[in-house]
C-alpha cells in the first residue's frame, strides 16, 4: 500500500522499515577489512600448511579433493589443517583483529542501550538474570558445613 498517492515512486510503509539484519556501509568495510586480514595471516603461513587452509577455508574444497591435487593422503591434510590453525590462533594479526572487534562489539552493545526508552527495565531485567543465575549456583554449590568440636578433632 503506497504511503502517498502523491508520490511517483510508491513508497509502501515496508520500504521505510529499516532491516535488522542488513549490513550497512561502515560494516561491509569492516567486514571486508577483516577478510583482508585474515588472508594475511593464512599467507604468513609456510607451505603447504597455508596452501590447505586457503583451499578449504576460502575455496570451500573437501579435504579428498585438496589430498587429490596435492598428491598426499588426506590424514596428511588433515594435519596440516590442524597445524594451520594452531599458528592461525597464536597471529598477532588475529589477536589484534579480535581484541578490535570485541571493542566494536562492546561500542555497540552500549549503543544500543543507550538508544533504548526503557533503560530501567532493561537494567532490571539484567539483575532479575542475575541474581537468578546467583540463586541456581548457590542451591548446586551449597554443601552443609559440620561444626568441628575439640573432641571431633582428636
Amino acid at each position: 500500500m503506497p504511503l502517498n498517492n502523491d508520490e511517483p515512486e510508491k513508497l509502501t510503509l515496508a520500504d521505510t522499515i529499516a532491516d535488522d539484519n542488513a549490513v550497512n556501509a561502515p560494516e561491509r568495510v569492516e567486514l571486508a577489512d577483516d577478510y583482508r586480514v585474515l588472508h594475511e595471516a593464512v599467507e604468513r603461513l609456510k607451505e603447504p600448511v597455508n596452501h590447505v587452509i586457503s583451499e578449504y577455508y576460502f575455496q570451500d574444497k573437501k579435504m579428498p579433493q585438496i589430498a587429490k591435487e596435492m598428491g598426499i593422503s588426506i590424514e596428511r591434510v588433515r594435519q596440516y589443517k590442524a597445524k594451520g590453525l594452531r599458528c592461525l590462533r597464536c597471529s598477532p594479526l588475529l589477536k589484534q583483529l579480535y581484541r578490535e572487534n570485541m571493542r566494536h562489539e562492546q561500542l555497540r552493545r552500549l549503543q544500543w542501550y543507550q538508544t533504548r526508552p526503557d533503560k530501567h527495565l532493561y537494567i532490571e531485567e539484567l539483575e532479575e538474570r542475575y541474581a537468578k543465575t546467583l540463586r541456581q549456583n548457590v542451591s548446586l554449590h551449597i554443601c552443609p558445613v559440620r561444626s568441628r568440636t575439640r573432641s571431633s578433632l582428636m
